[in-house]
């Protein structure tokens, strides 16, 4: 008999006690019988020895008790070990996320990006997305998480534009996000919550509209000069005429957008200008070449061709630049 509290009491003490619940808990009674015995694995025992037994024997059993705590924790230790890598990875992924929890889309875990694109001055975890972004209500990103709940289908966005009130101030920023709702579910297969995967793409976005609006500008002054603008790969290829081109017979175009400009040269000089064309290409210099095209009118007119190599940041040759000048009137009278 033990003092003061029985072996069942010291097994409900040491289960109870967090430190102490991992150490292998082996009962010894004198009570015999099945009932006994599974009285005591209930409890919480590891194992049970009843009386008498020999001393072999109870070395064999605190032995295989410990082997097996040994196991145990080592495979807990892995088990924490892969949660701790999941949980870095987590954190520190170059993408916001969000793991938002039932029909109210409740916030349960978010990465500092998540909070970086929401405002950090907001409260987060335990509260709803309706509470959090009050202004993603009337943007429709409620609505989406809604669909994505209720039908188990994952929306995927693609540069979509989203205003939030990142300074607290009632400022509605815009920002353009490439993110994926994906439904999560539970071990009954049931729809629990919904993973959110978000990148801010502004700055890409933004560059390729600058970019857009800058070609355009371009493209207005070169339809507005009285020249044939052209431009064409760093291999030669002609990819762009500008407006002018309507003033000359056809010239043919394959599908991927390269023009046969060579189809216009008149037929005794065609092939002396593609070896010149060849030569200034390969040297990949700043050029003129004179030869005749064919005019919309039927007739073939002396044109100055100049051409302009441009160099990409590491000097190597990118594009080409140029223009065809009408300069009939000069040839023929001097």
């Amino acid at each position: 008999m033990m003092p003061e509290m029985d072996g069942f009491a010291l097994l409900r003490h040491v289960r109870a006690d967090r430190q102490l619940r991992p150490i292998p808990f082996l009962l010894m009674t004198a009570r015999a019988g099945e009932e006994a015995a599974i009285e005591g694995l209930l409890a919480g025992a590891d194992d049970y020895l009843m009386k008498p037994f020999s001393a072999r024997e109870l070395l064999a059993r605190i032995s295989a008790q410990l082997e097996l705590a040994r196991v145990r924790r080592e495979g807990e230790q892995r088990v924490q070990a892969e949660r701790q890598r999941l949980y870095d990875l987590f954190m520190h992924a170059p993408a916001a996320i969000m793991v938002i929890r039932g029909p109210q889309h409740v916030y349960e875990l978010t990465n500092p990006l998540a909070l970086q694109i929401m405002g950090s001055h907001r409260p987060i975890l335990g509260k709803t997305v309706r509470e959090v972004l009050p202004e993603a209500e009337e943007q429709g990103f409620l609505a989406l998480l809604d669909a994505v709940y209720q039908t188990g289908q994952p929306f995927v966005g693609n540069e979509m534009l989203g205003q939030f009130d990142k300074t607290g101030d009632g400022t509605l920023v815009p920002a353009y996000f490439n993110f994926v709702y994906q439904p999560s579910y539970n071990v009954a297969r049931e729809i629990d919550g919904i993973l959110c995967y978000v990148n801010d793409v502004t700055e890409t976005v933004l560059a390729r509209k600058r970019a857009e609006e800058s070609e355009e500008r371009l493209n207005t002054l070169a339809n507005s000069l009285p020249h044939l603008v052209w431009s064409a790969s760093a291999e030669g290829e002609i990819d762009f005429f500008n407006e002018r081109l309507h003033e000359y017979a056809g010239m043919p175009r394959n599908e991927e957008g390269i023009y046969a400009w060579q189809a216009i040269v008149s037929p005794e000089h065609r092939e002396t200008v593609q070896c010149e064309w060849d030569d200034v290409m390969r040297a990949g210099k700043a050029f003129e070449l004179q030869y005749r095209l064919h005019m919309k009118d039927g007739t073939y007119h002396w044109h100055l061709v100049r051409g302009v190599p441009i160099n990409d940041a590491s000097g190597s040759l990118a594009r080409w630049y140029g223009t065809m000048t009408d300069i009939e009137q000069v040839k023929t009278h001097g």
